[in-house]
């Protein structure tokens, strides 16, 4: 049976915004149904397959457990969302956001995140592109045109895999039309407390929102699966705001004063908390590495 479990810190944040579906993926091992928590109820319930296996929780002081999934079979999947927003209508109709964490552990290929390309192409998901460390959306099915952040800047060109195995925040909004270039779409990661450079962009494909929905699976034209964990994944019939954004995000990993800061949504944000000697200072505000700072003498660095 579907338990309902208490919403506190980040998921209080996230029900905040009025999400569509919400799925917190902390059903105990062997589930077999991925409770939404989200606005449109059960109609949006999905099904673990197989049953459920447990991973660690991605939000920080939160007992929820996370979803695994296995690179070649583990999926979520569900339909109703053709009429699952308000009034009946579809949530990626109009003006839309895709949210959630995960834990890339290997690169298989196009493997999702979200995806709204159940049983349909060209619809809006979250995806990896092909093998790359690109995490975005692309036309599934149709095109390998993309607008995605490349997470392999985490570890610089030195180490484009150091974001395997890290716990990754990322959100996807787009406003405006479905047509061709009539839409603006935006990519946001954070890879283990470090803001990537947003990416923007528009479709070259038309969008074409579908009513069935995968969490961890690319689309049904093949079986294609993420490798790792995903956990707190959210859709929304609105483009959530950069404040919104960074509140979730603070919520999920942050206490106290820094919490507070980063809820307002600071462009540039630096707690001056990095280890003695480090020559970084990091900005945990909404325009990520751009604005790290350099600790001056070179090599000098931080000192308590």
């Amino acid at each position: 049976a579907i338990q309902a479990r208490t919403l506190s810190g980040y998921s209080a944040a996230a029900v905040t915004n009025s999400p569509v579906g919400y799925w917190r993926l902390g059903e105990p091992g062997g589930a077999t149904t991925a409770e939404n928590v989200g606005t449109a109820g059960a109609k949006l319930n999905g099904a673990y397959s197989p049953a459920k296996t447990d991973a660690p929780g991605l939000i920080a002081n939160d007992s929820d457990t996370a979803a695994a999934f296995d690179g070649s079979s583990t999926q979520v999947s569900g339909g109703g969302i053709s009429t699952a927003a308000p009034g009946g209508t579809n949530p990626f109709d109009a003006d839309w956001t895709i949210e959630g964490w995960f834990v890339r552990d290997s690169v298989t290929q196009w493997s999702g995140v979200f995806s709204n390309n159940n049983g349909s192409t060209s619809a809006p998901l979250m995806t990896f592109i092909d093998s790359t460390h690109q995490l975005g959306i692309n036309g599934a099915g149709v095109t390998a045109n993309n607008v995605s952040v490349d997470l392999g800047q985490y570890g610089g060109t030195a180490n484009p895999t150091a974001y395997l195995g890290k716990p990754v925040y990322a959100v996807i909004t787009k406003t405006g039309g479905n047509g061709s270039g009539t839409n603006s779409i935006t990519v946001k990661a954070n890879v283990d407390g470090t803001w990537l450079p947003t990416a923007t962009g528009t479709t070259s494909w038309n969008l074409v929102p579908g009513n069935g929905f995968f969490i961890g699976r690319h689309f049904s034209g093949a079986t294609q699966i993420l490798d790792g964990t995903i956990d707190e994944v959210a859709i929304y019939a609105n483009d959530l705001s950069p404040q919104q954004m960074m509140a979730h995000y603070a919520a999920a990993s942050l206490n106290g004063y820094a919490a507070k800061v980063v809820s307002d949504g600071p462009i540039g944000y630096w707690r001056l908390g990095e280890r003695p000697g480090a020559t970084t200072a990091a900005n945990s505000g909404w325009a990520g590495t751009v604005l790290d700072g350099s600790y001056n003498p070179a090599g000098v660095g931080k000192v308590n």
